[in-house]
């Protein structure tokens, strides 16, 4: 029985896999010659390029598991239920840095179960870095044909704790002051939220904070699963869990990815700190 169960999970991460892998083919098909418009503000961008990798994405989750749910950013049908199994689809993380000729953007694919982030996959095409991991089983990170097993760092103090944030854009986000004086040792920015939490399982940074408040659900899914896997923590800036079951789809604050060991350091720092 549970050699048939590890054999089911790794058909299905190994699916998902596929899929991303083949949906890369069309970011580099058609990053050459794509459209952008506006969603809610002109930060807030969609390309064809976004439509296209989420038909092919969920068409693909359909396809293979026709009795899930499917939550995609660029969808207009979303659940309204999130018991059971619902997968989470970013077609383009990071569509700024996409649209902008920036490698800082990534495929991502999360299953969450129950309230539980499950499963995740998370695919760079323009850095060919693949992270994947699934709960209880770890998480890895494969660049240039080699796995590695991911796992956080142990720096627990902010004054040497290297922080990585969403790059600039030239809107003036609620945090940016408040983040410009964080007690970092180091700053780093990157396009993709996805890619940020993953650097911080990777151990190549301890804190990755959002500026804006309004990170969504398909945003953290699917790297909230590879950070966990590999000892790391998230949660909103009150310091409470995620929750996937609630039914708006962006979280209410602040999302904050940490080594876990320096979490609390954080959380009190914006405690005591906190203009609100």
């Amino acid at each position: 029985m549970r050699m048939g169960y590890l054999l089911e999970w790794m058909g299905e991460l190994e699916t998902i896999i596929e899929i991303v892998r083949k949906a890369s083919e069309i970011v580099h098909k058609e990053k050459a010659s794509f459209s952008v418009s506006n969603k809610e503000n002109q930060y807030d961008l969609l390309t064809t390029v976004d439509l296209a990798v989420e038909r092919f994405v969920v068409s693909e989750i359909k396809k293979r598991f026709p009795h899930d749910a499917i939550l995609a950013e660029e969808s207009d049908s979303k659940p309204t239920d999130f018991s059971g199994r619902v997968w989470m689809v970013d077609p383009i993380d990071g569509t700024w840095a996409f649209a902008h000729g920036d490698s800082g953007y990534a495929i991502v694919v999360g299953l969450c179960t129950n309230g539980v982030p499950q499963l995740g996959v998370l695919y760079a095409p323009s850095r060919n870095e693949l992270y994947f991991g699934e709960r209880g089983r770890g998480s890895f990170i494969e660049r240039d044909g080699v796995k590695t097993r991911l796992q956080v760092s142990k720096i627990f103090e902010l004054n040497h704790a290297r922080m990585i944030l969403f790059m600039e854009t030239g809107e003036k986000r609620p945090l940016d002051e408040f983040l410009a004086k964080f007690p970092a040792a180091s700053k780093s920015w990157d396009g993709s939220m996805g890619l940020r939490i993953c650097r911080v399982a990777e151990g190549k940074a301890e804190i990755c904070m959002e500026p804006n408040a309004r990170a969504s659900k398909w945003d953290s899914c699917a790297a909230q699963v590879v950070l966990v896997e590999a000892g790391g923590k998230i949660t909103d800036s009150d310091g409470q869990s995620l929750n996937y079951f609630q039914k708006e789809l962006k979280w209410q604050t602040n999302v904050v990815a940490t080594n876990r060991v320096i979490h609390e350091e954080v959380m009190r720092y914006i405690r005591q700190n906190s203009q609100g």
